[in-house]
């Protein structure tokens, strides 16, 4: 037997999709639970999502298949299709919708307020309208709660006045120009892969006037964080980089980290060993804190407080894949 579930973004013809369900019901593929046009009820008014099926699967050995078509923010199709169990279907539903909803969010959030950050350790820096990853969880940097696990870092770091900063997954800039922006004697080393990373990076330090004092670059190899790091007085790494950290963060390879400050999210769910690697190569010559992810209060944001519950959650929500951490290593 075949389970379908079906989300369709964009006009979709409300007759076709019921006929279409009905008749795969008929052949004894599928028993829908709801089929909704419109907004879907469930995550309140959501301009991207125009149909919603949940259908109930009614055997543990059935055949999931998920669709999800429609129209993208740039005006593109978007068609993916895939096969999993039961639990992998209702995961694709819910943050296919949660994703769709939160574009209303920042919407509303962007109407009222602008692309300014609303409060944290960057309040008052501008960010691009664009991202890179996904939705670059512009939602929850704008409101100022992104990361909240590293404010009181920041502002350590930023009351030390370092004058280099290296940010390694600089992704969107949100660190690199933010840094720049509390730092003004201070200039940043951006790296990331990514080519539209670096633009969108360049453009955030350009619309808060601080594109003279931050480089923006592609990988950032163990050869050339040992070239830059030692131009500082008192240089400060923060590090994100999806696994590379187990490569980067080695003063064997890199001497001069020994006396910088590092900030460094480990992803462990890529590597297991990230984490105990780290902690052995610094435990001599750095104080090492472990960070761990922790909540959020989204009932403090005033923007928030005319919205339900979920919505409240969703706008915090920084989708990240398991439970995440950070070190922070202070040289001794």
């Amino acid at each position: 037997m075949t389970v379908w579930y079906t989300i369709t973004t964009g006009p979709c013809p409300r007759s076709d999709f019921l006929n279409r369900e009905a008749e795969r019901w008929r052949r004894g593929e599928s028993f829908a639970a709801c089929a909704l046009s419109g907004a879907c009820a469930l995550f309140g008014a959501c301009s991207f999502v125009r149909r919603l099926c949940f259908v109930r699967c009614p055997s543990q050995n059935a055949k999931i298949i998920v669709a999800v078509s429609g129209v993208q923010s740039d005006g593109s199709a978007y068609r993916m299709s895939k096969t999993g169990d039961h639990n992998a279907a209702i995961w694709q539903i819910a943050h296919t919708a949660t994703r769709a909803r939160r574009q209303d969010l920042l919407a509303s959030l962007v109407q009222q307020h602008g692309w300014g950050v609303q409060s944290g350790p960057f309040a008052g820096m501008v960010l691009p309208d664009r991202a890179s990853w996904g939705d670059g969880d512009l939602l929850p940097k704008l409101l100022g709660s992104y990361e909240a696990e590293l404010h009181t870092v920041i502002e350590e770091i930023v009351a030390a006045t370092p004058d280099l900063i290296v940010n390694v997954g600089a992704a969107e800039g949100y660190y690199a120009a933010g840094m720049a922006q509390r730092l003004p004697g201070a200039f940043v080393h951006a790296f990331d892969t990514e080519a539209k990373s670096q633009d969108i990076c360049r453009e955030a330090a350009g619309l808060n006037d601080v594109s003279r004092r931050v480089s923006v670059t592609g990988q950032c190899t163990p050869d050339l964080l040992q070239a830059i790091v030692p131009r500082g007085r008192t240089p400060v790494v923060i590090c994100d980089c999806e696994g590379y950290e187990r490569t980067l963060i080695d003063p064997q390879r890199v001497p001069a980290l020994r006396t910088a400050m590092l900030v460094v999210e480990c992803h462990d769910f890529i590597d297991a060993s990230i984490t105990q690697t780290l902690v052995d190569r610094l435990s001599g010559t750095h104080t090492l804190e472990g960070i761990r992810e922790g909540g959020r209060d989204p009932n403090a944001m005033p923007f928030l407080q005319g919205f339900d519950s979920l919505d409240r959650w969703l706008a915090v929500c920084e989708y990240r894949p398991t439970m995440m951490h950070w070190i922070v290593a202070r040289p001794k």
